[in-house]
């Protein structure tokens, strides 16, 4: 490998894993938003709640003096405790909102998010095809196979080869040729073309 070759493969291995951290990081911080807006909600329900109880313990508390009341009232008393008042609905008026007050304290660190929220939150951020990095550099050549590969087709039909003259019939044989003419022999197969050899005619008998 080159050291061109070496310094490409390092500076795509390098934004490879710069992008790889962004990632990481830009998951890290949805969750933790998403983890901040649960805990936000849950803090609202549970005052939600609270005012709840509150409401419903006066309402109780108001029920109780007032059965108390009526009873003293029947005994031909006068009673001491004066009746609850009705609780009327004052008229809201929406206002201006006033000034931002100044930041609480920072809460303590959530619990470490889970593979499903990673997961979740991986591909949320990839789902634009956002996630592919630079194409890499070209691998060395591989070393040649020894396995050889499947056998081609069988390969058009040659056409026909020559043919004898009328009489002659054609006859593989074997042949001593030498190249050149004190060289040596080699004894190589040819096919040539012999006269067709006929039996006589049967002389008829007188």
């Amino acid at each position: 490998m080159t050291d061109s070759r070496r310094r490409k493969l390092g500076v795509g291995l390098l934004l490879a894993m710069l992008n790889a951290f962004a990632i990481v990081g830009v998951i890290v911080l949805g969750v933790v938003a998403f983890q901040q807006s649960e805990r936000a909600t849950q803090a609202e329900t549970a005052a939600a709640a609270a005012d709840e109880r509150r409401d419903a313990e006066s309402a109780e508390r108001g029920e109780a003096i007032e059965a108390l009341r009526e009873q003293v009232l029947e005994l031909g008393e006068e009673p001491v405790v004066e009746p609850v008042p009705e609780s009327t609905s004052p008229t809201v008026v929406n206002g201006k909102d006033g000034q931002d007050g100044e930041d609480g304290a920072d809460g303590l660190p959530g619990p470490a998010p889970t593979q499903e929220q990673l997961l979740a939150a991986l591909q949320s951020f990839c789902a634009g095809n956002t996630c592919r990095g630079e194409r890499g550099a070209q691998g060395d050549p591989g070393a040649a196979s020894q396995v050889p590969g499947p056998v081609g087709p069988a390969g058009p039909v040659g056409p026909a080869g020559p043919t004898c003259p009328v009489g002659s019939t054609a006859q593989q044989v074997w042949l001593s040729v030498a190249e050149t003419q004190y060289g040596t022999f080699s004894r190589q197969p040819a096919t040539i073309c012999r006269p067709t050899v006929t039996a006589p005619a049967p002389v008829p008998t007188p």
